[in-house]
């Protein structure tokens, strides 16, 4: 029975040595772990783009919105007399909008309006016909 034994071993050790050898094939599997890592990343970069464009979108959307409805509040105020064209004289000078040239030019006169005394204001406004509706209250 050893005999056989040893027998049975002996073929067994011959067939496994016989059949061909399982090697790994690491630059296959680099390569592949390569294109899959690659192809995630353009992916990732696909859907951040796309992303920060949306976002941007939204953005320039809501600014324009926001222009619009500070142009129909601010187009509601009544520059008259002179200060009018002051207003359109600085509009076109400065490349702004008139509620822009408004808004500074009412922004200066606040702080003249804090730094005078009231007649030295009130001699300014009078200067000015139309000039205190660009003046904004304290």
């Amino acid at each position: 029975m050893n005999t056989f034994r040893i027998g049975v071993l002996g073929v067994s050790f011959c067939l496994v040595l016989a059949s061909p050898a399982q090697a790994f094939d690491l630059k296959k599997m680099t390569d592949s772990a390569n294109a899959a890592v690659d192809k995630a990343s353009e992916s990732a970069d696909a859907g951040i783009n796309k992303a920060s464009e949306t976002a941007n979108d939204g953005i320039n959307k809501a600014g324009d919105s926001a222009n619009s409805t500070l142009d129909s509040v601010n187009g509601g105020m009544a520059v008259s007399g002179e200060a009018k064209a002051l207003v359109d004289s600085l509009s076109t000078d400065l490349d702004v909008s008139g509620q822009q040239a408004a808004g500074g030019a009412g922004a200066l006169l606040a702080m003249a309006q804090s730094n005078l005394s009231g007649d030295q204001f009130s001699g300014v406004l009078n200067k000015v016909p139309g000039l205190e509706s660009v003046v904004p209250p304290l």
